[in-house]
């Protein structure tokens, strides 16, 4: 389990997390990104596969999920491992 803190490094789960999501997207199937609060952990992971499959920087992938989930906000550490 990843913990929200700033020195914890979600990169390490892009991969994975990406092709998982991909993957049930490519079948019309739904993923459900979720973590304690929904604000850091879970907001990173989505961004980062709306990155991986758009243009869009991590600033702009933050938007489109704030557009859903307006509280989201990913720690200090997380943002710098999007960039």
């Amino acid at each position: 389990m990843a913990s929200d803190s700033p020195e914890q490094n979600l990169t390490q789960y892009f991969s994975l997390c990406n092709d998982f999501i991909h993957a049930a997207r490519l079948r019309d199937g739904n993923v459900l990104i979720h973590c304690l609060a929904g604000m850091s952990r879970s907001v990173t992971v989505a961004v980062a596969y709306i990155m991986s499959v758009t243009p869009l920087n991590w600033r702009e992938a933050l938007k489109v999920v704030r557009a859903g989930r307006a509280v989201a906000n990913p720690n200090l550490g997380f943002q710098r491992q999007l960039q």
